[in-house]
């Protein structure tokens, strides 16, 4: 039945659950409750193991002694543990844990999606940036495009910056492997495009960034870092 439907075997759904748990613990803040379990544990354990080779036991009692420390003792050890076999070669980028307070300001933007069909918003997308050619001679404003996109092998996030007469002035694209939804591949397109911006402003500018998925608008208007 399960292979009718295109369900993993239990086995599998489980080691999945275990492996997302072990990545999502990176994430932590030093002083979560769990990090500082798990860590405790650690610094006990490296204490013992120092302790067995300045000890005068036997060889064959220090290995097996090595031995058993080294294997993880409880199941939060174990879930920290399976982050060595996920991640053994993985260049890793750092992200922000700094709190999120909920009584923050709003994201200090405006979001607009058109009503319209596809054709009514290409004309509306058109004559909007005929209008912004003056303040972008003048370089009043910036205008950045996003886009991800997704095959059967990768998956890729570009960013396009232009200026007037809508010339190109930055263009640039990441592969970001076969594994990331095209939802989050549109969001590290946007996150990359405000990164480009956070660089090169020199002076307060009015910003577009024209992003073509419904979805990651929608997920940017949640203003949270929990997922949605």
């Amino acid at each position: 039945m399960e292979i009718k439907v295109f369900i993993p075997p239990l086995r599998i759904r489980f080691e999945k659950l275990c492996n997302n748990y072990a990545l999502r613990i990176l994430k932590f803040k030093e002083n979560h409750v769990i990090k500082k379990a798990y860590i405790e544990e650690n610094n006990k354990d490296r204490d013992k193991l120092a302790a067995s080779f300045s000890s005068s036991s036997s060889f064959s009692s220090k290995n097996s002694t090595i031995k058993h420390l080294l294997q993880p003792r409880t199941q939060l050890l174990s879930l920290v543990s399976r982050v060595q076999q996920l991640v053994p070669n993985w260049k890793i980028e750092r992200t922000s844990l700094n709190w999120q307070k909920p009584w923050s300001p709003l994201i200090s933007a405006t979001f607009f999606i058109s009503k319209g069909s596809k054709e009514e918003a290409a004309q509306e997308h058109l004559k909007l940036i005929e209008n912004l050619q003056e303040p972008l001679e003048w370089d009043l404003i910036d205008i950045y495009y996003t886009d991800g996109s997704k095959d059967s092998k990768s998956n890729t996030a570009a960013i396009c910056k232009i200026g007037k007469r809508n010339r190109i002035k930055h263009a640039t694209n990441w592969n970001l492997g076969p594994y990331m939804e095209i939802m989050d591949v549109e969001l590290y397109a946007i996150y990359r495009a405000l990164k480009h911006l956070k660089q090169q402003r020199l002076k307060k500018k009015q910003v577009y960034i024209f992003i073509d998925s419904q979805a990651a608008i929608k997920r940017l208007q949640l203003n949270s870092l929990i997922g949605g």
